[in-house]
């Protein structure tokens, strides 16, 4: 008899071979297709399910072995699928029910009674898991799966012989498993047999690329956790060469140079690795790496006035943006992240610019968090340990007395001392850019609550036009606050 040509079939013979040899995306491709002529093929999604999965997509895979199981509910496929999904996402209860469906098609299903198995263990169910595994071995005795999880029960049980014993067994079943030549190197190191440990990972096939990116990822911090840097660095080397685009893999290698004593060397990867992916943790590591090794132009590089500090890192950018003479360009900065600024990153921050002889810089921090929690904290700072400096032991009372500007004037201020401040104003030379504007405000605030409002009027009006007239008004009202100055 003639077989009848049916397209559909043959594309999903054909995604099945592609996913077979490892052509995933390709695999998709096809599925989708098919899905487009077909909404409600019960093989095509359950192959959806198994290629989004695949990918790394594990929410998207869930919900298709979900409607691959209403497609066909009596299917054990759809069903293991979904449970294993369901597992990973730790749904032990429902995955526990979607077994129970599985059993009722197939009381012997050893993946399903391992999987069960597994998650009494995770649900402190220990003779459960034992009486699950050992049905499971009785069906099938070579399932690795079960001597596993018989090694976990007896580790449970504080029986460390016969679950090494049962660990060799699982590894005898399946040799190529690096999960289980993991826990095996991991028990070693617990016991403190490294060099038997070493042996292990230098067992054929434990540094070869294989499985997916997520396995070699997982034992290349396996490594690293384990202090192997070397077999770790050889390993994500090879990585790279075959995934030359993931940014995990340049953040171990920058954490691999970082614990072998090569500070440099891992802040090159650390670079790469945020160029890949603009992630708070990796603009973490490169900061503090940069602050230790006291490159601080280059941290003040990486941030802006929309960038982001994570909290960590707030006391090493403030620092790098002061120690590389450009406080500027720091307003900007703590501006935009002034929101997740605490008591002590301010008192760091104003601190850190007394010392470097920056004292107008504590006025600018004072306007960035008026409006804040933290102003009352400011205040209480800036009157008793600046402008009174009530504590002669620290450093900052030296560089206050060393520098006129512009503390004794806040002094004479809060004092309403307003014309010696103006005829000391007359003998003030500025010599940065922002202590002549803020001279040029005090002198202002202090003709202004001499001579009032319609005197110093032309006064304002050119510090608006220089400085904005919100600014201006900032810092009057600031000021006002400063002295005790009620409207």
């Amino acid at each position: 008899m003639q077989r009848i040509y049916d397209p559909i079939e043959e594309k999903k013979a054909l995604a099945v071979r592609l996913i077979e040899n490892g052509y995933f995306n390709d695999a998709l491709r096809i599925v989708d297709d098919i899905l487009n002529v077909t909404h409600s093929d019960p093989e095509a999604v359950y192959l959806k399910s198994i290629l989004l999965n695949s990918s790394g997509n594990k929410g998207e895979a869930l919900i298709w072995a979900k409607k691959s199981v209403e497609l066909n509910p009596d299917n054990t496929k759809s069903l293991m699928l979904k449970a294993r999904l369901l597992h990973q996402f730790s749904f032990y209860r429902e995955c526990m029910e979607t077994l129970d469906e599985v059993f009722k098609i197939n009381s012997k299903n050893t993946e399903a009674l391992d999987l069960m198995a597994d998650i009494f263990l995770r649900m402190g169910k220990p003779d459960e898991a034992y009486r699950m595994a050992m049905k499971s071995i009785s069906i099938l005795p070579s399932s690795w799966n079960a001597h596993f999880i018989l090694s976990r029960y007896f580790q449970y049980q504080n029986m460390e012989k016969q679950s090494i014993k049962e660990l060799d067994i699982a590894i005898r079943f399946n040799p190529e498993s690096n999960l289980l030549r993991m826990e095996k190197i991991r028990r070693l190191m617990k016991a403190k047999k490294r060099e038997e440990a070493e042996k292990e990972i230098n067992r054929k096939g434990f540094m070869e690329i294989k499985g997916t990116f997520t396995e070699i990822l997982v034992e290349i911090e396996f490594l690293i956790e384990n202090s192997f840097y070397e077999k770790a660095e050889e390993l994500c080397k090879n990585a790279i060469l075959e995934w030359p685009h993931e940014d995990l893999l340049y953040l171990s290698m920058g954490e691999i140079s970082y614990n072998s004593a090569r500070r440099k060397e891992s802040i090159s990867y650390f670079r790469k690795a945020l160029s890949l992916n603009q992630n708070e943790w990796y603009l973490s590591r490169l900061t503090t790496t940069l602050y230790e090794v006291e490159e601080y132009k280059e941290i003040a590089k990486l941030y802006d006035d929309r960038t982001r500090i994570p909290i960590e890192c707030i006391e090493p950018a403030v620092d790098s943006f002061i120690k590389s003479s450009n406080p500027e360009d720091l307003i900007g900065v703590i501006k935009y992240n002034i929101d997740h600024f605490q008591n002590k990153d301010i008192l760091f921050v104003m601190e850190g610019v007394v010392n470097n002889n920056l004292g107008y810089f504590v006025l600018e921090i004072g306007l960035l968090v008026k409006n804040t929690d933290s102003f009352a904290y400011y205040m209480d700072y800036l009157r008793d340990k600046i402008i009174k400096h009530n504590e002669p032991d620290i450093s900052v009372k030296h560089n206050i007395e060393g520098s006129k500007f512009p503390f004794s004037f806040l002094e004479r201020l809060i004092k309403c001392e307003f014309e010696e401040v103006e005829i000391e104003m007359y003998l003030f030379s500025p010599k940065k850019e922002e202590e002549v504007k803020w001279g040029s405000i005090l002198f202002y605030f202090a003709r202004l609550n001499q001579y009032g409002k319609i005197t110093t009027n032309s006064e304002l009006q050119v510090l608006e036009l220089k400085y904005g007239s919100e600014y201006v008004s900032d810092a009057i009202v600031f000021l006002k606050i400063i002295c005790g100055i009620r409207e």
